[in-house]
Parts: C-alpha cells; structure tokens; sequence
C-alpha cells in the first residue's frame, strides 16, 4: 500500500474541509466510536491545559489544519494513515485506530504511535544531534546553551498528540505548543 499518495491526497482534503463538511463526516460515525473517540479526544485536550496549566507548554491554541507548515501537517497525516493501514509500529500494548484513547507519535520517529504509559519510547537523549535536529529543515542547532535552541511543538489532532521539534526559522506558533483541530 502507498500510504505516502494517501497522506498527500487526505492532507489536501483535509486543508479544503469546510466545516460542514467536516461535521457531516463526523455525524456519520457510528455513535459508539464518536463517543470513544471524543471521549479520548477530550482526555488529550485536558491534559495538554493541564501542561500548558503546569508551565510544561508555555503555550496552547487551536490553529486551523491549513495554518500549520506542510511538515508538520504531513507526519500527522502520515502518521495516521500508517497507523489506520496496520503499516505502523506500535508499543506492545498495540493501540489501534477502532479502539480510541490518546495515542502519541513523534516526528524523530516515523511510523511509531504508543499509548501514553510508552511514551518513553519516543524519548531522546537530551543534548543529543537528535535532540538538536530540527524536524521541518534537518539543521542540527548548536543548543540553548549557544542560544540556538529547538523549540518544542506539541500538536493535537483528535486523540494523537504529535511531538516534533523546530529551529528559530521553522518555529511558528510562538514559544511551544499547538492545538490542531481536525
């Protein structure tokens, strides 16, 4: 299966849903998996207030689909048709899409959605080329320390909270932190 083609065609649908057309296709999900996957949304948008509440994120705002950079919009995407296609790895609990909780990803690391008690498995070494790799460019920063730091982004789509980290330029939500409706 290419999932690369669906991420590109469902990222370009999902920048022209109006929201009719988005509430048409959520009114047709079966009631049971609505309630489910709100239910699992709402816990994902508590507990990012609860950071953001916490000093943790120093900033939470929704931000429509199309307003986020094409390299953010895409590893949500990706990630997510890769998780619905079985094409993705996951912890050894195995979330899956029929059955929704909050689920993280990361952007250091494509293809991989964990539950929230493996979230250490999207951690990285701090101070590592890793850790100061910017995820939209690839420049490797050298560091708060030189006043070159990676800025954090925390990204909610649904019930995924979707890590990345981006350099002075890519920054674009301010200081940290994203909510993003879909």
């Amino acid at each position: 299966m290419n999932t690369g083609r669906i991420a590109l065609q469902l990222d370009e649908l999902l920048c022209d849903l109006t929201p009719d057309q988005a509430a048409a296709l959520r009114a047709a999900l079966p009631t049971g998996f609505r309630d489910q996957l709100d239910a699992a949304a709402t816990h994902t948008r508590q507990s990012l207030a609860a950071a953001t509440a916490a000093g943790v994120l120093t900033r939470h705002a929704p931000i429509p689909t199309a307003d986020h950079p094409a390299w953010i919009r895409l590893g949500i995407t990706d990630t997510l048709v890769r998780w619905h296609a079985g094409s993705a790895d996951t912890c050894m609990h195995a979330p899956h899409p029929l059955r929704p909780r909050p689920v993280f990803a990361a952007a250091w690391r494509p293809g991989l959605v964990v539950c929230g008690a493996c979230g250490h498995l999207l951690a990285i070494p701090p101070d590592s080329d890793t850790d100061r790799t910017c995820d939209g460019c690839g420049k490797v920063t050298a560091g708060p320390a030189h006043d070159d730091p990676i800025y954090p982004l925390t990204i909610v789509c649904g019930a995924l909270t979707y890590q990345a980290g981006a350099c002075r330029d890519c920054q674009y939500v301010g200081q940290a932190g994203a909510d993003h409706d879909r």
